[in-house]
């Protein structure tokens, strides 16, 4: 575990992802920020989109659409987004969260062998895509709506490797 570095890619998978036709998603409405601080995306704990977005995202209150507690908030900054980048040209978005030793969800994961544990980070992927989805409008298509995994379709989450203590900062690229 101590070696994991990251996706692994095949021969084969590397070929493939060489041969793919960029694709374009417009936007459903356009924010022209690109870096999000811990007090723009704290804001989107009580869904506060357009505190963080800006103008262009004011609408309907959706507090359905809001992060979870700010215990769990596994994204703290968001120092990319680039809507045509990307392997298929529909996004590239990175994400990171500041890592404490002496933080909750270390010493709640294996006693005496504490890291972080793989359904945390699973989380913070999937509030990287909220939050690429709320920065590409798409909370505009719903009322109420909310962000959980669809029903009946399985999930796969692969940690490459360990997330201890001591690390710095855990980055999330999607």
């Amino acid at each position: 575990l101590a070696e994991g570095r990251g996706g692994i890619r095949t021969e084969e998978e590397i070929k493939a992802r060489s041969l793919v036709q960029k694709q374009r998603f417009n936007p459903l409405l356009d924010c022209p920020k690109t870096q999000f601080s811990y007090a723009d995306i704290h804001k989107l704990l009580t869904a506060d989109i357009a505190g963080c977005f800006g103008p262009s995202h004011s609408g309907a209150h959706q507090p359905s659409l809001c992060f979870a507690s700010e215990k769990f908030l596994m994204i703290e900054q968001v120092s990319k987004v680039d809507r045509t980048g990307g392997t298929w040209g529909l996004g590239l978005i990175e994400g990171h969260k500041q890592l404490e030793a002496d933080h909750w969800y270390f010493p709640c994961h294996f006693k005496g062998d504490q890291v972080m544990a793989g359904s945390l980070m699973a989380e913070g992927c999937g509030q990287l895509l909220q939050f690429y989805m709320l920065h590409l409008g798409m909370h505009t298509q719903t009322q109420n709506g909310r962000f959980q995994p669809l029903e009946n379709a399985s999930q796969q989450v692969r940690c490459r490797g360990q997330v201890l203590p001591q690390s710095g900062m855990l980055t999330y690229r999607m």
